[in-house]
């Protein structure tokens, strides 16, 4: 059944959906006449609840310092907490973090540069799991406390090794098939180890596990929701 809801302008957006209504980023209305000839300037952050006019939309995030740069909102439902990611010029991101369990809350910085990446795996027991490339070309597993999660606070959980080949990072949540799964573990034959990082209530089901164990997966290492599987050897 589709719904009466209509969001208009959004582009370069990711929807994050979250209790009753999704995150989105969008640009203001263009003038009459410029709809395909307006610079796409100023991204915003907005909530929309479902079954309500787009003019209603909570704004939850604007920067105007930086017309050029964009900004998405992923959600962590379990912890209540948003996380705001910030493109620019740069191989990397930003990335802010704040809690949706109080109105008022402010962002909190937790990456402000651009010259590397950084990505949320999970948040447990208030401890906010990263992917990043700082320091470690390959990629390591870092923790922060949700309290004072800035680099400088990061503690390494898997560090960066020489061997790792290839790194996968599925924030996609959807299950893998069976057929899917040969298919992953058939393109890193040539791999001498390998990270797998994917949300257990999503990915870990029986006819995978028979697929990690014909993988030779040597280490397993649980995170409630996530999971991190390394193979040593295929």
């Amino acid at each position: 059944k589709d719904l009466p809801d209509h969001i208009k302008w959004v582009k370069a957006s990711i929807t994050s959906w979250y209790k009753d209504g999704f995150f989105y980023s969008a640009y203001d209305a263009p003038a009459d006449g410029k709809e395909y000839s307006n610079a796409n300037e100023n991204q915003k952050v907005y909530y929309h609840k479902l079954g309500t006019e787009q003019s209603d939309d909570q704004l939850v995030f604007s920067d105007e310092r930086y017309p050029q740069r964009f900004f998405m909102a992923q959600p962590d439902e379990d912890s209540d907490l948003l996380f705001l990611y910030v493109e620019a010029a740069g191989n990397g991101q930003g990335l802010y973090v704040k809690s949706l369990k109080k109105q008022d809350a402010e962002f909190t910085c937790i990456n402000d540069q651009f010259d590397y990446s950084c990505g949320v795996v999970g948040v447990v027991k208030n401890k906010i799991y990263m992917m990043t490339n700082l320091g470690a070309p390959k990629g390591r597993l870092v923790v922060a406390d949700v309290k004072n999660p800035g680099s400088a606070n990061w503690k390494t959980v898997l560090p960066e090794t020489s061997d790792v080949r290839f790194l996968f990072y599925y924030w996609n949540l959807f299950p893998l098939t069976k057929q899917d799964a040969k298919k992953l573990l058939a393109s890193i034959t040539e791999a001498k180890s390998f990270f797998l990082l994917c949300p257990i209530r999503f990915y870990f089901r029986g006819d995978l596990i028979a697929a990690w164990a014909s993988a030779k997966i040597t280490e397993y290492w649980d995170l409630r929701w996530y999971a991190v599987f390394i193979s040593s050897r295929l």
